[in-house]
């Protein structure tokens, strides 16, 4: 499944709702990470009904507990497309009662992507269909090309003063203040470590020796996370910009999921949309 005009072709797999690719046509450079399972075999999932891990890969609501593996299961769903035109493609899920198994509210989930120029709009629409409060994150996780030449930096918006969240084997374990303008994308940023950070809005992925960039805006989310994994003291050559509307579990989990660092609730017969964008220049 595609979309595509003068400037970037993408592709779409319903699994998922995925991004899996983006080109730029007048250089046919690949812009995203092409799902190598050799370091990471995603390429842009959305992650939900949680962000990161749950402590003891479990969650409690009303003294019941619940298993969820780390980011959810959205990913791994299959979409059925109820919108496509030119420029847009809308995906859309319903759970189903094996699901209530792991995370009790019926739901619906509607994925957009808007191709406009060189900018794609997402916009994820959730649906509570359930006769409960429900409780949920979401997040994205798109992964950008790396060139094996290139010298790349994080440029934000503006320099801002936020946290940076300390983690524990994969939760989250206090924060410090920080200020952000500029971050170099290399290995003492970021080997063996997520970079996580609260109360910011854009991002740019610079390559200093090109001047080529990705710019991604999430005005509204909670929280803006940065990964690049090495593996056998290989960097990967790709890096993730993930807007997050939640975060993982503090380090010791949480009697109930109401407690729970970031959680969102939406009430009975409620909708609510969260949507950032992605432009490459």
């Amino acid at each position: 499944m595609k979309l595509e005009n003068e400037s970037l072709l993408l592709e779409f797999d319903c699994k998922g709702a995925e991004l899996r690719r983006a080109l730029n046509k007048e250089t046919q450079k690949e812009l995203m990470w092409d799902g190598d399972a050799a370091f990471w075999g995603r390429v842009s999932p959305v992650l939900f009904p949680i962000v990161g891990k749950v402590f003891n890969g479990k969650y409690t609501i009303d003294g019941q507990d619940y298993h969820l593996s780390q980011h959810g299961f959205l990913r791994d769903q299959e979409f059925e497309v109820v919108r496509h035109t030119e420029n847009e493609f809308v995906f859309e899920y319903h759970s189903d009662d094996a699901m209530l198994d792991v995370y009790p509210f019926k739901h619906k989930v509607q994925i957009a992507y808007k191709l406009d120029g060189k900018r794609i709009t997402v916009t994820w629409h959730i649906f509570n269909k359930d006769e409960n409060e429900m409780f949920y994150a979401i997040g994205a996780h798109p992964a950008f090309r790396l060139d094996d030449e290139g010298d790349y930096e994080f440029v934000f918006k503006q320099a801002e003063n936020v946290h940076q969240y300390g983690l524990k084997e994969g939760f989250i374990n206090g924060k410090a203040p920080v200020q952000l303008d500029r971050l170099e994308v290399n290995e003492a940023n970021f080997k063996d470590t997520t970079l996580i950070y609260d109360h910011t809005s854009e991002v740019t992925l610079i390559n200093k020796n090109t001047q080529e960039a990705v710019t991604v805006g999430y005005e509204g989310f909670d929280y803006l996370a940065l990964w690049r994994p090495c593996k056998e003291g290989v960097m990967a050559p790709f890096v993730c910009i993930e807007p997050w509307v939640g975060i993982a579990d503090e380090y010791g989990g949480y009697p109930d999921i109401r407690e729970k660092l970031g959680i969102k609730r939406l009430q009975k017969g409620d909708d609510i949309v969260h949507q950032y964008t992605v432009t490459f220049q």
